[in-house]
C-alpha cells in the first residue's frame, strides 16, 4: 500500500491514476446519494441521516487520500508539504 505513505514519491502517471480513481469514487458516491434521496413519484428530495453520514464519510476519506496523493507528488517534485496549502 505504497500510495498511503505520504513520504514515498509519486510519479506523474501514478498521481494521475490515483486522482482519477478518487474522483470516480466521489462522483459515484454523489450520484448514488442523489439517486437514493429523490422520491420517484413526487420528485421531492428526501434524505435520511444515515445516508448523509455515509456520503460525508466517503467524501472525507476521498479528500484525505487526495491530500496524501498530492503530498506524494510534492515529495517527488522536491517541494515541501506546505505547498499543498498554496
Amino acid at each position: 500500500m505504497r500510495f498511503l505513505n505520504p513520504s514515498s514519491p509519486a510519479g506523474r502517471l501514478e498521481y494521475f491514476v490515483v486522482g482519477l480513481v478518487l474522483y470516480a469514487i466521489a462522483y459515484w458516491a454523489t450520484l448514488t446519494f442523489l439517486a437514493l434521496s429523490v422520491d420517484v413519484d413526487t420528485q421531492e428530495f428526501t434524505y435520511s441521516a444515515g445516508g448523509v453520514t455515509t456520503w460525508l464519510f466517503i467524501l472525507i476519506l476521498v479528500l484525505a487520500f487526495g491530500m496524501i496523493n498530492v503530498l506524494r507528488r510534492m515529495s517527488d517534485l522536491n517541494l515541501g508539504g506546505l505547498w499543498v496549502i498554496c
